[in-house]
């Protein structure tokens, strides 16, 4: 897990890492520093096929952000949102990649995102 920053309560405690947005706890989670141009990314060694998104942000501060992966050295799209809140839900074709993120583009404090599930559902 990687991100854009992250808030910071004390240096002996960070308590917001990226890698708590991953760790099947809802009581944890990563929390920005900032406002602008604020992202969470899950990084894999190999290659992973997926087709489904799944953010549960703490509150509802997110009001524009981007599904991304990487392809071809570069960002792309998947999808957009306007409003998030905890379990918003995104399905799409099967991707495989290395890299997904959550790019946001506009957010009302800085976000807190307690779990990213990613994960390929069976049809």
């Amino acid at each position: 897990m990687n991100a854009s920053s992250m808030y910071i309560e004390t240096e002996k405690l960070p308590g917001y890492e990226a890698f708590k947005a991953n760790d099947e706890n809802p009581e944890t989670g990563w929390q920005a520093d900032g406002t602008t141009d604020e992202w969470l990314e899950v990084e894999w060694l190999k290659p992973q096929t997926f087709n489904t998104v799944v953010i549960d942000e703490v509150g509802n501060y997110i009001s524009s952000y981007k599904l991304q992966y990487w392809q071809h050295g570069k960002w792309t799209d998947i999808t957009s949102g306007e409003t998030c809140g905890e379990g918003r839900t995104h399905t799409f074709d099967q991707l495989r990649t290395t890299k997904c993120r959550v790019w946001i583009d506009h957010v009302l404090r800085p976000p807190k995102i307690s779990e990213l599930k990613i994960f390929d559902v069976k049809s």
